[in-house]
């Protein structure tokens, strides 16, 4: 294959199927910081914790965020955790699907400058 098809930083937008969660290894750093040019992400699958907060990160210019967001508790806080999104400075939509059941309050961390924020099938109390 030519060089050129395999140029990353060009890459804007990226749709991923089927549920599928994704790792930016860190060994291979020069090859994800091409990815920092990325407009948006579609239908990864995220949760909570320092992994998806370190792939996110190389994502710094993210506007359009599409994702699953997978269930996982606490139960010594009584917390539904999600995946922390506020440093995404750029983001401005963001549309979050949910397959689990909230047990506890939720603990939502979201870029102030977010502009659409849609929620599916999180089953939310009204408190």
């Amino acid at each position: 294959m030519p060089d050129s098809f395999w140029n990353l930083e060009r890459l804007r937008h990226m749709h991923i199927n089927n549920r599928v969660t994704f790792c930016l290894q860190e060994d291979n750093v020069e090859n994800t910081s091409l990815l920092e040019n990325m407009d948006t992400l579609s239908t990864p699958a995220l949760s909570y914790g320092e992994d998806t907060e370190k792939n996110l990160r190389r994502l710094p210019k993210l506007r359009k965020l599409r994702c699953i967001f997978l269930e996982l508790w606490d139960n010594l806080s009584k917390f539904n955790k999600f995946p922390i999104l506020d440093f995404l400075s750029h983001l401005q939509s963001l549309k979050i699907f949910y397959h689990g059941m909230i047990r506890y309050p939720c603990d939502f961390s979201f870029p102030s400058n977010l502009k659409k924020l849609t929620l599916l099938r999180f089953r939310l109390p009204w408190s």
